[in-house]
């Protein structure tokens, strides 16, 4: 080895040294790493060896629905409002009575929604109940003409904002048959909506 290839090793060494002197002190060096720390010995709560889950024995005085068999998909009853909540002027309506509009068409009122969420809808109509299920509003369905005499259909209203929108879409129910509809809104005592589940 020659002496410079020497004093440049002894001075690589010398500035490795003083780089980093920051990051180990002779206390680091003296001081023994920790050791795992030791379970604790003694009464120490194991895990219990999983169990086979059973079935639980069903009631004899509850019947139970197989499972196969569909729930009925037809409208669910609503509270309607009680004697007492109609005097005091209480009328409670239900979640989705802010989206309910009345509109008359061909001397026959419709309920309309144009939220995309399914309706229940449920009318005192002259001293009856008239119980209704609306579909959400879509602009893909409300771009076919509605069916000649149809009783609930989608369609396009037109939006008043946009002049060049192609409408806002909505869902329209007849409330009763075509020759024996209910054909103004002061018929409807009181009514009801919630959205569907």
């Amino acid at each position: 080895m020659s002496v410079v290839t020497v004093r440049l090793f002894a001075l690589l060494l010398a500035v490795l040294a003083v780089a980093l002197a920051p990051y180990a002190t002779a206390e680091d060096v003296t001081q023994p790493m920790p050791l795992p720390r030791a379970k604790p010995q003694g009464d120490v709560a194991r895990p219990l060896p999983a169990r086979p889950r059973t079935k639980p024995t069903p009631d004899p005085g509850v019947s139970v629905q197989p499972s196969g068999t569909a729930k009925p998909t037809g409208p669910e009853p609503i509270p309607m409002p009680t004697a007492a909540q109609i005097e005091a002027g209480m009328l409670p309506c239900g979640e989705a009575c802010a989206e309910i509009l009345f509109k008359t068409i061909d001397g026959c009122l419709w309920v309309q929604s144009q939220n995309p969420r399914p309706i229940y809808f449920q009318a005192t109509v002259d001293g009856r109940l008239v119980v209704l299920s609306l579909e959400g509003a879509s602009y893909q369905k409300s771009a076919a003409a509605p069916a000649e005499g149809a009783s609930a259909f989608h369609a396009r209203q037109k939006d008043p904002f946009q002049s060049s929108s192609a409408g806002i879409p909505v869902y329209r129910v007849r409330l009763g048959e075509k020759g024996n509809c209910v054909t103004d809104r002061r018929q409807i005592t009181q009514f009801v909506a919630i959205f569907r589940k």
